[in-house]
């Protein structure tokens, strides 16, 4: 199994996502209302959120094929230290 192309894509859309939101909210003007530019205050904070959670989903995905490949590895090592000790006897 490999990390789903889709936590990539998504990550990707809420990063674009956030990029706009930031910028919008960095050329605020203070001195007057913009509620749009509020809005996008609530946008980036709604896309970071978002990212956190893909990115606990993908952690948790990877711990799982981590684990998987390392017993693999296990299983291959055990394999050929078995076959080296039956080939000394």
């Amino acid at each position: 199994m490999r990390p789903d192309r889709n936590y990539v894509t998504s990550l990707d859309a809420q990063l674009g996502v956030l990029g706009v939101a930031v910028a919008q909210w960095s050329v605020r003007d203070d001195s007057k209302a913009q509620p749009e530019i509020r809005q996008a205050a609530n946008v980036a904070m709604a896309a970071v959120d978002d990212m956190l959670s893909t990115l606990h989903r993908l952690r948790g995905q990877l711990v799982t094929e981590i684990r998987q490949s390392d017993d693999a590895s296990a299983a291959r090592a055990d394999a050929l230290i078995a076959k080296c000790r039956h080939q000394e006897t």
